[in-house]
């Protein structure tokens, strides 16, 4: 892609402008008839009464003002060719225009009294602007400072054709009448009569008899006489279109989580707190409620590899590498990833910058404005991936209002969830979700997730629901979910209604207590708050002329786009083993539309970009990428490479213009606690759950090609190819039951094992291959031994056999004798219904009451043997 190279042709104006100010007006009186309104028409009173309006000189006298030079002898250059003296002048990827000025050494006069101009000039502060736009409505890009005694040096580059205006400013003191105001952003619009809307400041008086003067001189050929009050000097010039190679610099900027966070120990000793090694280290990641960090947490490297996990994965290592290897190939100058602190809102980040181990701090602002000086073409193009792509707007929010976006011409924002995301709101309200691979217990993420302005900005916009896609959640008639369908009816689908939900205002659901993270927690409304505020800004932002805005969406993994809350019996916290109630939970409902983590439609907010077909990607190129590590992709290089200019060819058929409607056929397992679940195909890759051993932390493996995991409720899913086979395996986290669930890619269930008891120690077994499901061999107590093979749900055979081997194991013998007398009889008489729920509830009732005498082990043990029992089928 080629980019472009200037030639200019200069036209040296010199010019005394004045524009639309505040003034002071004066009473009319016989003494003193004339005044001068807000707009310095002037009005006077007539001997008759009435009042004689007079229009702003300058309105008749502007052009006349633009051709006179007589005050400055204003020169420039480019490079050390005098811009002045050529029609036409190639510019460099770099250069520098040099402005300089000479003040004739001639007196003015400013309310009667003479001064030399060259001594009022000296009083001022000058500063050289540049405007990219004709004069009367043009954009301000670039300030600096200029010298009294030197001429004024400005770096620039100009990246695109057009005109352009450079301006040299005199601001002066205020006077004891006050001041026209300041040279600003504004400067050299078109006001409402065409006059040009700012100047510099200087006293009023000196305003005020330019006006004066300029009135009684209206007539002559100038329109102003003799008199010129110092002000600006003008350059115009003109940047016409050539060729140039070479792409722009890239700076990259990871997503949530994607940079790792450390802090110093007491004696001096680091401590990474991010990838974490265990809970604690998530804890202590929390914010207090003013917003700031108990730890002094710095930053220094984008997660490349996970850290502590049993096998390799790549978060941004080989897209970091691409980077890398793009600038030891010259195609680029430079580049630089930016970690920073995710935990803060994407506005903090920008202006607070990252903090680094010697306590110094990095600004984004710094990093562009470094790059920038040494691109080939003086430009930086941003590549941003998820919450990078919030950070990267919030920067370029930044510098448009620091006149500084001429640095910036690509923003390239990769699956970013630029209107929020479902998975991130229930990740806030739960606590359950895994981040980079890990999964953190509920509890102890929620507390600490909640506490993270970063993180509520992942949570859907309104502007998420100005896009139509499907509502955010639904709600199930229920003794705890009524209170939701009270308030919100079926669905959850608008802006207002969520917030009333996150913030539980009105009150429709109880508080959840610390280990209920089945039941909404209701948010921080400061943070809600916040976020509403960043992404009012962030979700309105257009890129300006000049700055090329490309989006890629990912698309065909499967993505949460909403729950379901319904009530169920769950564990009562003072006898979980034995004592069910009623609870609040929810189960995830999933789309192809979107990239696992992120909806299309919020990838895409800007209303451009690419649809990156990762199902097709993963089928037919055997590979596993999705919203973690999208960028790890050669396909994804490639078209970044496009984009920069690079001319590298991309596969269109996987980024396309158009939403894809066909996607590979997929197999969703899902298992319902307390229990994990494994998937092996035959090439030995393994996509599944793992608890670690040498933490409380468990990890996520995503080894076969077309593979992801979900979490979302009390359920954990793997998602698979349909094509493939394969060997399942399951292992108890606690006890209970669990179901196991097996549905296409509509979400239509065609397999279901229901009520299975389990432990800690159990284990199970069975075969998958497209919709084909192996009967499941289950090992209740872990001993090796198959304890039944199920087709759909336990008998009670089997059942009773699994009671009696673990009643077996009771050390007290009185127990033991009384408990297997009840299982007799159920052997016996178990035939009849009504018997068989009474033996079962004596079971629980002597059980509990014996619950001090029993080892805890033992008691898990009966419990699911109870289980076990109310699931089976006769």
């Amino acid at each position: 892609m080629q980019a472009m190279k200037k030639s200019l042709t200069s036209i040296l104006v010199l010019a005394t402008i004045f524009g639309q100010v505040p003034a002071q007006v004066f009473a009319q009186t016989p003494e003193e008839p004339c005044v001068y309104d807000a707009d310095f028409n002037q009005r006077c009173l007539q001997d008759d009464g009435s009042i004689l309006e007079i229009p702003n000189p300058f309105f008749e006298a502007r052009e006349a003002l633009r051709a006179r030079a007589s005050t400055l002898a204003l020169s420039a250059s480019w490079n050390g060719t005098g811009v002045a003296s050529v029609t036409s002048l190639p510019i460099d990827t770099d250069g520098t225009l040099s402005v300089s000025y000479v003040p004739h050494p001639q007196s003015i006069t400013i309310w009667g009294r003479s001064a030399v101009f060259a001594d009022v000039l000296a009083s001022s502060t000058l500063m050289a602007s540049v405007f990219e736009g004709e004069l009367g409505s043009s954009t301000l890009v670039a300030v600096q400072a200029a010298s009294h005694d030197s001429e004024t040096q400005l770096p620039l580059h100009f990246a695109r054709a057009g005109k352009y205006v450079i301006a040299l400013t005199a601001n002066f003191p205020d006077s004891e009448e006050g001041s026209v105001p300041g040279f600003t952003a504004d400067a050299l619009c078109v006001g409402a009569e065409g006059d040009i809307c700012a100047t510099p400041s200087f006293p009023f008086d000196t305003f005020r008899s330019f006006v004066e003067k300029g009135k009684e001189q209206e007539g002559s050929a100038t329109g102003v006489g003799d008199f010129t009050p110092p002000i600006l000097g003008l350059l115009e010039i003109e940047v016409s279109e050539g060729v140039v190679t070479g792409a722009s610099n890239v700076l990259f900027i990871p997503g949530f989580t994607a940079s790792r966070l450390y802090t110093k120990e007491a004696g001096g000793d680091e401590r990474r707190l991010w990838e974490p090694n265990g809970s604690d280290d998530v804890r202590d990641l929390a914010l207090l409620p003013n917003g700031t960090s108990p730890l002094a947490v710095y930053t220094r490297d984008i997660v490349d590899s996970i850290l502590g996990l049993p096998f390799g994965f790549t978060v941004h290592k080989k897209f970091m590498e691409y980077l890398g290897g793009l600038k030891t190939e010259g195609k680029i100058v430079d580049w630089k990833g930016y970690p920073y602190d995710w935990r803060y809102d994407v506005f903090d980040v920008v202006d607070n910058g990252a903090l680094k181990e010697d306590g110094s701090r990095e600004y984004l602002e710094t990093v562009v404005e470094g790059l920038a000086a040494s691109s080939k073409n003086g430009k930086v193009a941003i590549v941003a991936h998820s919450n990078g792509g919030l950070v990267a707007k919030a920067l370029l929010v930044r510098l448009q209002a620091e006149g500084k976006m001429h640095l910036v011409d690509k923003l390239i924002l990769i699956a970013s969830p630029q209107a929020g995301t479902p998975k991130g709101l229930f990740s806030l309200m739960h606590g359950r979700d895994k981040l980079l691979n890990y999964i953190i217990p509920a509890p102890v993420l929620r507390a600490t997730i909640t506490t993270l302005p970063g993180a509520y900005a992942l949570a859907p916009s309104n502007a998420y629901f100005e896009e139509g896609p499907m509502p955010l959640a639904r709600f199930l008639a229920g003794g705890k979910t009524d209170g939701f369908v009270t308030r919100f009816g079926a669905t959850l689908d608008s802006a207002a209604e969520a917030r009333s939900f996150e913030l539980n205002d009105p009150v429709s659901r109880p508080v959840p207590s610390v280990n209920d993270t089945g039941t909404p927690l209701p948010l921080s409304s400061a943070l809600v708050e916040k976020m509403e505020t960043t992404h009012a800004i962030l979700d309105a932002w257009s890129a300006p002329t000049g700055v090329e805005v490309y989006e890629i969406a990912g698309w065909g993994q499967p993505t949460i786009t909403s729950a379901s809350y319904y009530t169920i019996n769950g564990p009562c916290p003072e006898s979980p083993l034995f004592c069910t109630r009623p609870v609040i939970e929810y189960g995830p409902r999933i789309s192809s539309d979107g990239d696992e983590t992120v909806m299309s439609s919020s990838a895409l907010l800007q209303g451009k970009g690419k649809y990156f077909n990762l199902s097709k990607l993963n089928e037919d190129f055997d590979q596993n990428r999705k919203h973690l590590n999208i960028t790890e992709s050669e396909f994804t290089h490639e078209y970044i490479g496009n984009v920069l200019g690079l001319e590298t060819s991309y596969d269109q058929t996987l980024f396309a213009e158009g939403k894809p409607t066909v996607f590979a056929p997929i197999t969703i397992v899902g298992i319902h606690s307390p229990a994990v679940l494994l998937a092996k195909d035959s090439s030995g890759n393994e996509t599944g759950i793992f608890a670690n051993p040498a933490s409380d932390l468990m990890y996520v493996k995503e080894e076969i090609p077309g593979s992801s995991v979900q979490l979302g409720g009390e359920g954990k899913y793997l998602v698979l190819p349909k094509t493939g086979a394969y060997s399942l395996a399951i292992e108890g986290t606690g006890s209970g039951t669990f179901d196991l669930t097996f549905s296409n890619e509509n979400g239509q269930m065609f397999k279901e094992f229901k009520g299975l008891p389990v432990s800690s120690s159990t284990e199970a077994t069975l075969s998958l291959s497209g919709t084909n499901v192996g009967q499941l061999s289950l090992d209740v107590d872990g001993d090796g031994q198959v304890d039944a093979k199920v087709n759909d749900k336990l008998t009670r055979k089997d059942a009773i056999a699994i009671c009696k081997k673990e009643i077996g194991r009771v050390p007290t013998i009185f127990i033991r004798l009384y408990l297997a007398l009840v299982i007799s009889n159920i052997e016996l008489q178990g035939k009849d219904d009504k018997k068989f729920l009474n033996y079962i509830t004596e079971i629980r009732k002597y059980v509990q009451a014996q619950i001090k005498a029993i080892p805890s082990q033992r008691a898990a043990g009966i419990a699911t043997c109870i289980n076990a029992l109310e699931n089976s089928k006769k």
